[in-house]
This record gives C-alpha cells, structure tokens and sequence, in this order.
C-alpha cells in the first residue's frame, strides 16, 4: 500500500539514525486524548499489537485530497506550523500493518460526537443522554465525554457509531464525501527504513 506521512525533519533524521520510526504518547502531536485513545485502541484490535507498551500510531495519508490526489501537495499550508522544516515520506507498507479510515468521520471522533444518520438522529441521541443525567451537546470536554463512555448502554452506542469511521464505504451527506473523494487517512505503528520510497523536504506554510 502506498502512503504518505509528514513527520519533522528531526524523525526523518532519527529514522535514519534507528532505521525505524515509532511515535509515543509523549510526542507533542497527540491532543485529544480520548479520540487517539479510540484509534489506538483500534489499530491493536484491527492489526495487532504495538512493538512496545508506549507506542502510539503514526499517521499518513492514503487518499489526502480524493482518490485522485492522494498524495499531500506541500505548496499548502497546515502540513507543519509555519517556518519548520518537515519532510513528506513516500511508503510501501504491507496491507496487513496498516489501519484506514475516512478523515472527515474522523473529525467527529475528536469532538466526542455520535455518528449517526444525520443530525436529527445526532439531536435525539444526546436528548436521551441528557434525560438519563450525562453530558451533552457538542461543546462537550473529553472529561465530558469520557462520563458517556462509561455509561453501559449510551457508551456503547457511541463507541459502535465511531466504527463507521473505518466504513470507507459509509457515507452520510451529513458527515463525509462520497466514496472516491473521500480524504482517508492511515495509522500504523512503526515506520521501518526499508518502507521509505522517496522523501521530498518542504517548509511550513
């Protein structure tokens, strides 16, 4: 499978030096925890587990703009903040070590939100949250949504609709593109030397 991943110069540099790259639960990417928590949880139960206890997926993108574009054009801005130097790293990873899944469902998944069939559904699934006495709404912290996650009935239905994130198949106008210009991402969990394809340097825009 061909991917792309943007990393910092600095892990390019260290994946030269270890002849791997792994992420850890201290690298300054990963915000929303409970979010990276559901998709690393999910990349263990999909493709097995990590190479160590502290690892964390590494993130690329398969189709960035459709499947037409798939790789990342760096004349965009948002790959890096702007003025760092980063690098986009062409890989050929087996199938079997790779986890995908749509981008845009993705974003509902940081927000803590229910994926479900249009925000009528959406609307009626935090009122039935809100008259058992748990949070609601789409302002929601994650400590919020952790407290519905915990819930043995709206938890699991939470839980069960962000599975749709890794449907590339499921589309919903409400939520996501339709298959074919959908923007899918990958996780994985190690970046090996002999993966690397092609490597071109860019600056943040």
């Amino acid at each position: 499978m061909k991917l792309w991943s943007i990393q910092r110069v600095a892990r390019w540099e260290r994946l030269q030096r270890d002849g791997k790259l792994r992420a850890h639960s201290v690298d300054p990417d990963h915000h929303y925890p409970g979010a990276y928590r559901f998709m690393r949880n999910t990349l263990v139960e999909r493709v097995g587990a990590p190479p160590e206890e502290s690892c964390w997926p590494i993130w690329a993108w398969y189709h960035c703009d459709g499947a037409d574009k798939p790789r990342p054009d760096l004349r965009c801005s948002a790959h890096l903040p702007p003025g760092e130097r980063g690098v986009r790293i062409e890989l050929e990873i087996p199938n079997d070590r790779v986890l995908l899944s749509d981008f845009d469902t993705w974003g509902a998944v940081i927000i803590g939100a229910a994926v479900l069939d249009g925000e009528a559904e959406v609307d009626r699934f935090w009122k039935e949250c809100e008259q058992a006495g748990l949070p609601n709404g789409w302002l929601m912290t994650w400590e919020d949504t952790d407290k519905v996650l915990a819930h043995p009935v709206f938890g699991e239905r939470l839980r069960c609709s962000w599975n749709r994130v890794f449907d590339l198949d499921w589309y919903n106008d409400y939520w996501n593109d339709p298959p074919g210009k959908k923007s899918i991402q990958a996780v994985f969990w190690e970046i090996r030397r002999e993966d690397v394809r092609k490597v071109d340097f860019f600056t943040g825009r």
